[in-house]
């Protein structure tokens, strides 16, 4: 069952794909400058070039990032025009200082600059989230060194020069300096974070409780080239022929037995009980769309010139392919339909005649039903920080084959009397060679080459200061919420 977040969102996104950023890194998209700037630039001075006997510098600033009371908000058209506002009116202080240059005990005044709302406008345009100019609303305080009026005329200052320097100060220097700080927040380059599913025109906003919400509503596309295929591994299988046929065989399909690696233990989780702070929204359409290959078909050929000499021409057709978010066994169980069809001729070599056919056949397993490969596909996150689509091989049933045979040359048949019919000697010496020695390696490797095409980088993290969102002190991890319909996969912080 999904998370309240993954429902929510699913009510507003239904069938687009969406991404979600939570509040949190929008603000710190907004703020990551003023934290850096504060952890570098207090207690720093400057000499101010206007007036070089004086140095201006920040004395300290109260801003507590988790006590900022940020809000995000939509204006009435911003759903559709991708635009949205960030608002904080948590009020805090930054207090900047004016000494002489060089030496900051000899003080003249302290401008106390209290921001008491900041504002900016953001926008969503096509696979990218900015945020524009900053606005602040601001009352400063002079505070009067108890020295300043000998310390000026020490440093040959007028009281109208110091009143200018105040007037400057306080109404430009200071919020000019806020401001910058605040403004050219970097992009979000939702491509990069989101690597796979790419947004084809703008997306549509909805603010959703501790973040926001970009719907795909102007359609979306796949990037092929996040598919990591060379990643994958070929599992070991082995599939045992059907036993020899004794004598007349009837044409009843005949089975054969498969043996695959045995499940993970314990296996990965189908979802976690965890809200994704960033994630991608996948709904049923984009998960059919992530596994539907394609799965080419195999074709292979195999033959044998001794006295008894045969060709056959096979090949393994996929077809069917159905993605279930509704498996217990994992978050994402996809299946495929094969069959193993061919054609092929038997000859003897009859003396003083030469080679002769004898018959032609056609074996198959479609009697029973398809055969089936299902995988598991789940989302990991990789060392390299990267949350991808990890598949395993959960089952591989390969269903009972049969002949048929259609006699050639009358004179042949005598031949075969050391051996069984035509029929038999096709099932116990071609189909079961084929079987116990080709298939193996054809479907081996078309398994991995399937497990290959699931494994979508679908979230960077290398491209996410994930350190400044969440703290340096713990990690983060995959979270992933399944619905019958759809998921949502994405990051959460490791305290969870």
């Amino acid at each position: 069952m999904g998370t309240k977040l993954h429902q929510l969102v699913a009510s507003h996104a239904q069938t687009d794909p969406a991404i979600v950023i939570s509040d949190r890194l929008l603000i710190d998209l907004l703020t990551r400058r003023l934290v850096v700037a504060l952890s570098r630039f207090v207690g720093q001075y400057q000499q101010y070039p206007d007036v070089p006997v004086v140095q201006i510098g920040l004395v300290g600033c109260s801003y507590q990032p988790k006590q900022a009371n940020w809000k995000v908000t939509l204006p009435p058209d911003g759903g559709t025009t991708g635009r949205f506002l960030i608002e904080s009116t948590a009020s805090f202080s930054a207090r900047f200082g004016v000494t002489k240059a060089g030496d900051t005990s000899v003080g003249l005044f302290e401008v106390d600059l209290e921001v008491v709302r900041v504002s900016t406008t953001g926008t969503a345009s096509k696979n990218t989230l900015a945020l524009g100019e900053v606005h602040l609303d601001f009352r400063t305080t002079i505070d009067t060194d108890p020295n300043a009026a000998a310390n000026a005329t020490a440093l040959g200052l007028s009281d109208r020069e110091i009143a200018r320097l105040e007037g400057l100060v306080a109404g430009s220097v200071a919020p000019t300096a806020v401001r910058k700080i605040f403004t050219g927040a970097p992009k979000i380059d939702l491509q990069k974070i989101f690597p796979t599913v790419q947004f084809t025109g703008a997306g549509e906003l909805v603010v959703i409780p501790d973040g926001l919400l970009i719907i795909a509503k102007n359609g979306w596309t796949l990037d092929e080239g996040q598919r990591c295929e060379c990643g994958a591994t070929a599992p070991e299988i082995v599939i045992t022929p059907p036993d020899r046929v004794e004598g007349e065989y009837d044409g009843a399909p005949l089975p054969v037995n498969v043996s695959i690696p045995p499940p993970r233990n314990p296996p990965w989780p189908v979802d976690t009980p965890v809200a994704a702070d960033v994630g991608l929204y996948i709904p049923q359409a984009t998960v059919n769309a992530l596994t539907a290959g394609p799965y080419p078909a195999i074709n292979d050929y195999d033959e044998d010139n001794g006295f008894f000499g045969w060709t056959f021409d096979y090949s393994i057709g996929f077809s069917n392919v159905k993605a279930s978010l509704k498996d217990p066994r994992a978050t994402i169980v996809l299946t495929i339909d094969f069959y193993v069809t061919g054609t092929g001729s038997v000859n003897v070599d009859i003396p003083c005649v030469g080679r002769a056919t004898a018959g032609i056949f056609w074996a198959h397993n479609r009697k029973t039903g398809p055969s089936s490969i299902s995988f598991g596909i789940t989302p990991r996150l990789q060392p390299d920080g990267k949350i991808v689509l990890m598949p395993e091989l959960l089952n591989l049933d390969i269903t009972p084959f049969s002949c048929e045979c259609v006699i050639g040359a009358l004179s042949a048949l005598s031949y075969f009397g050391t051996v069984g019919t035509i029929a038999a000697f096709v099932i116990n010496e071609i189909i079961r060679r084929v079987i116990a020695h080709n298939l193996p390696s054809l479907i081996s490797s078309s398994v991995k080459e399937s497990m290959g095409k699931q494994m979508w980088t679908l979230l960077d993290l290398t491209k996410l200061d994930v350190g400044a969102i969440y703290g340096h002190n713990f990690g983060v991890r995959e979270a992933f919420s399944r619905e019958p319909d759809s998921l949502l996969v994405g990051l959460a912080p490791r305290d969870y």
